[in-house]
């Protein structure tokens, strides 16, 4: 049966907790991997990657606005706050609901700048002071 072979092959090929959960990483400033010279049968040779040669920053307000609302929307679904887009492209990511996994966002979506965010609107000592800041 080809839907019970499914499962097993699904969780041997990629990185999972179980067979129903996928994990995924998005990175920015990367143009691609080159595959070229590569083995497809050996697991860990997978190719160089191709940095952007376009400036990748997280220095800026915007820039770290920009991340962290791109996190925060992965998880609108299941959130007080309304999605920016329409619901069906939030279907097709198949995003879990914290819920199911502890109540805790950070179970579903790990965001360093979601993180930052919150250390800073929490953490007097993170204040900055505009007067320390080099433009």
């Amino acid at each position: 049966n080809n839907y019970q072979e499914f499962g097993g092959v699904l969780s041997e090929n990629f990185a999972s907790e179980n067979a129903y959960q996928l994990t995924t990483e998005i990175v920015w400033g990367i143009d691609g991997i080159d595959r070229d010279g590569t083995d497809p049968t050996i697991t860990d040779d997978i190719g160089k990657v191709i940095y952007s040669d376009q400036r990748v920053s997280f220095h800026k307000p915007a820039e770290q606005q920009y991340i962290a609302q791109f996190c925060d929307d992965l998880l609108c679904q299941s959130s007080p706050y309304a999605c920016r887009y329409a619901e069906a492209v939030y279907d097709k990511l198949k995003i879990s609901d914290p819920e199911n996994y502890g109540g805790e966002r950070i179970n579903i979506v790990k965001c360093f700048m979601t993180e930052f965010r919150e250390w800073v609107l929490t953490d007097s000592k993170a204040r900055s002071n505009t007067s320390d800041i080099e433009e």
